[in-house]
């Protein structure tokens, strides 16, 4: 089949238009889509150097607030003790008779439970209550002042009920008080156990007789 130079000329100009729009679809497309890309990455890029600009430029800031932050966590830690043994419980109630004109008969020595804070994986600290009830004697002034010198107390200690009933016989107050107490796991503080002081027992000779010391 021969083709004249006017249909060869139409079939070259055909193959050309083709070859152009090949060349766009695949080529010019292609190359429209990486740059659109690429300007999305480089948007997201100076976002993060904007941010990263403004971290810089208040690291300071940041880092005095780290130590005052620290400084406020340590100072909370230091109202609650490492631990509270039955033994803590009985100083603490010894320490408010000496204080305050109240006597109490028993103590009901409660045990730990755990508190949720939902910071325990990422600080290592545990918070704990025990809930102890102790019954008392007490004048009415005694009890009014017991709960005002257990309110200056460093460590947090709450009463949480207390109830009164009046002993026409004595003109004192006698009831139960329910006592809240709370401490901390995981600080690095240590244990720190009660003073208690040596307490005298019996008596050296039961009979009542001379001892010969010879």
């Amino acid at each position: 089949m021969k083709f004249s130079k006017r249909d060869l000329g139409l079939i070259l100009g055909l193959i050309g238009v083709l070859a152009m729009v090949f060349s766009y679809q695949w080529v010019y497309r292609s190359n429209a889509d990486k740059r659109e890309k690429a300007e999305s990455e480089l948007k997201t890029l100076q976002v993060t150097e904007s941010n990263l600009k403004n971290l810089e430029d208040n690291m300071p800031f940041y880092k005095d607030e780290i130590v005052r932050i620290r400084g406020l966590n340590r100072e909370v830690e230091s109202h609650f003790p490492r631990k509270i043994l039955p033994e803590d419980e009985i100083m603490y109630t010894v320490d408010l008779e000496d204080h305050n004109k109240i006597y109490f008969q028993n103590v009901n020595y409660g045990s730990p439970s755990l508190i949720s804070t939902g910071y325990e994986e990422t600080t290592g600290i545990n918070a704990y209550e025990i809930v102890c009830t102790a019954s008392y004697e007490s004048t009415y002034q005694g009890l009014k002042d017991t709960i005002l010198y257990n309110n200056r107390l460093n460590n947090r200690i709450v009463i949480d009920a207390v109830s009164a009933t009046f002993d026409s016989s004595t003109g004192n107050l006698e009831g139960t008080m329910g006592v809240n107490m709370y401490y901390m796991e995981g600080t690095g503080e240590t244990y720190a156990p009660p003073y208690v002081p040596s307490l005298k027992t019996g008596v050296r000779n039961i009979f009542g007789t001379f001892e010969n010391t010879k």
